[in-house]
């Protein structure tokens, strides 16, 4: 046998695996806090990278009552929020 196939030896060899490791997931690297700022509420948070988020406000009961922001907000957040603020959160 002159001619071996060049995928012969890799066969032989066996599979080749590579292990690939899942993202971690986001985290809070500061908890969600709410403090009262004059007349208003002042919410700040921390993630540990840039993620979806979604700030809603509970009753005593824990109904929705309120939801004020969703989503990875960009370049063009709503006011008080600002670009460039994604691990960041502080909403009024």
């Amino acid at each position: 046998m002159r001619f071996l196939n060049p995928v012969l030896p890799l066969l032989l060899a066996g599979p080749l695996v590579m292990a690939v490791e899942p993202p971690t997931p986001p985290s809070f690297t500061k908890k969600p806090v709410a403090a009262k700022a004059g007349d208003s509420v002042k919410i700040e948070f921390a993630t540990s990278r840039e993620t979806d988020v979604a700030i809603f406000i509970e009753d005593g009961k824990g109904q929705v009552i309120r939801h004020l922001v969703a989503g990875v907000l960009g370049k063009s957040p709503p006011a008080p929020l600002k670009a460039g603020a994604a691990r960041r959160g502080a909403h009024r």
